[in-house]
């Protein structure tokens, strides 16, 4: 032993023996049952936050393009009243959608993704921890601009037009825009959409929970995006030389 220490016995046997044992402890696994947690701030956590926000605000908004997309349509059986019948009905149904969006987002942010413990969305992004709330910003960005991004390219290929009305006049140029050049259309809006949600995120990151920020941040990351300039330089040049 040691020092010339010599292990002390219990002479009444109740007492382990000092001295002798090996001075590194092997692990009981008391603490086995409990599961590891993954960090909020993971980077499977953002992605999915993302994904989150992404299928709530697509839930709320394609259902008032539908709406107003079927709205205009039963207008247009207004005859002479067209002019008033396609933008009334364009209200109604997009008043209809708003709703039944609304409803559709509250019914997923209550309902678990099957096999997991984690629900479809998040009712608002105040629900969020901090941390997480620009990447839910983000998602909920390109969730609400996908139905903008594929509606027109769904008209044109259907060859739909509306009315000759302010309203009419304006979404059939934009379908027209997107049935000429439907690759850049899509690249287009597809650049604008990344670019609104970076600036999202980031003005949620530097302002949280002011509204004002927020849309100047998608604003200005959608509409002066790089990539979105250059496709939409590129076909107007190339509707210019057509002409």
């Amino acid at each position: 032993m040691a020092d010339g220490v010599e292990p002390q016995e219990d002479p009444f046997g109740e007492f382990p023996v000092v001295g002798g044992g090996s001075a590194v402890e092997e692990k009981t696994g008391a603490f086995d049952e409990f599961e590891e947690v993954e960090p909020r701030s993971s980077t499977a956590n953002k992605v999915g936050t993302i994904g989150q926000g992404a299928t709530g605000s697509f839930a709320e908004t394609a259902p008032i393009f539908a709406g107003m997309a079927m709205g205009a349509q039963i207008g247009t059986l207004g005859g002479p009243l067209a002019p008033v019948t396609v933008p009334l009905g364009a209200a109604v149904g997009a008043g209809a959608g708003f709703l039944a969006g609304r409803q559709a987002r509250k019914e997923l942010s209550e309902t678990n993704i099957p096999g997991t413990d984690k629900k479809f969305t998040f009712e608002n992004t105040d629900k969020l921890p901090p941390e997480l709330r620009p990447f839910g910003v983000g998602g909920e960005v390109i969730g609400g601009s996908i139905p903008f991004a594929t509606v027109p390219l769904a008209l044109s290929s259907v060859g739909l037009r509306l009315p000759k009305t302010v309203v009419g006049n304006w979404i059939n140029k934009v379908i027209d825009t997107a049935g000429r050049s439907p690759g850049t259309f899509a690249a287009a809006e597809a650049a604008g959409i990344g670019g609104a949600a970076g600036g999202g995120a980031l003005a949620e990151n530097l302002a949280p929970g002011e509204a004002g920020p927020r849309l100047a941040g998608e604003a200005i990351g959608g509409f002066f995006n790089p990539t979105r300039i250059i496709t939409s330089t590129a076909n107007s040049g190339v509707s210019l030389i057509k002409r």
